[in-house]
């Protein structure tokens, strides 16, 4: 998986929050456990409690950047703008290759996190991995994910086909369910076309 960028202030601002919760659970951790501790051992724990901020503060945002930003409760109360894109995707494109005769069809696994993201592609005749993205979700035209990919074609195919980088460019649709854009080759292949994603499995 590899970072992606988002014009969302939420980056800036969840950090804070989670800091927050982790000053707060550490002193109650110093108030319940480890003053207690401290009076029936006579021993001073006090070097504990900077440590305990840090420690907290990675556990909390290794959960949150995992899990939390995942559930609807705490996506509504941080308002939280970016969206969830996990799961397996069937595809269907057209491609300037054929002169947008045929469809085909392909499938996508998008693995996600709060920063980081994954998007893989494969079909009958190649496979691809993203190599960078962009989630944007103040866009004039609504949600849109754009990301760069790099083709691998499968041994057995025509000679033609080679490793390429592309860039795909989607919107999305319906609770995310649904991407939707077009996608473009580099000047070793010169292919362009329509790709549309339907979302069959959540994860």
């Amino acid at each position: 998986m590899h970072s992606y960028t988002v014009d969302s202030k939420e980056r800036e601002t969840i950090p804070l929050y989670l800091a927050l919760i982790s000053i707060v659970f550490t002193w109650l951790f110093s108030k319940y456990l480890f003053q207690p501790l401290s009076n029936m051992f006579s021993v001073s724990l006090w070097w504990i409690d900077t440590p305990a901020v840090v420690g907290f503060y990675g556990t909390i945002y290794k959960l949150f950047d995992t899990y939390f930003w995942k559930i609807n409760f705490v996506r509504i109360v941080l308002r939280l703008k970016i969206p969830d894109l996990n799961g397996q995707w069937d595809v269907v494109l057209k491609s300037s290759y054929d002169d947008f005769r045929e469809e085909r069809y392909a499938k996508i696994n998008i693995q996600q996190t709060w920063t980081r993201i994954s998007i893989k592609f494969e079909n009958d005749t190649s496979s691809s991995f993203s190599r960078t993205a962009s989630i944007y979700v103040d866009d004039l035209c609504g949600v849109k994910l754009s990301y760069e990919y790099q083709n691998n074609p499968n041994v057995d195919t025509v000679d033609t086909m080679n490793m390429h980088i592309g860039f795909v460019s989607l919107r999305i649709l319906e609770n995310s369910s649904i991407l939707d854009g077009e996608y473009f080759s580099n000047s070793g292949r010169k292919n362009y076309g329509r790709i549309q994603l339907k979302r069959v499995v959540a994860a």
